[in-house]
């Protein structure tokens, strides 16, 4: 299971926030190159949430449920690449 996968719930959409969390730390100490800064942490763990919000859109998509997703003023617009 690749990273992506952890993000949400495959089961219920939900975004994984625990999974999200974990992941952030571990890509910001790897691009760190060792015990990363809490910003570091944070600005990895937003990006992963964009990332999550597009993939929980699209679960969704996916069975026929509607977006639920509330946006809000300076949300990304743009679709992450992974």
């Amino acid at each position: 299971m690749n990273y992506r996968d952890r993000l949400i719930d495959q089961d219920t959409g939900e975004i994984d926030m625990v999974s999200l969390s974990e992941i952030a730390k571990h890509r910001a100490d790897w691009e760190w190159g060792g015990d990363a800064p809490a910003k570091l942490v944070w600005s990895n763990a937003e990006n992963l949430k964009t990332l999550a919000y597009f993939m929980r859109r699209d679960w969704r998509k996916s069975r026929g449920l509607a977006d639920d997703t509330v946006y809000v003023t300076g949300f990304q617009i743009v679709e992450p690449r992974p």
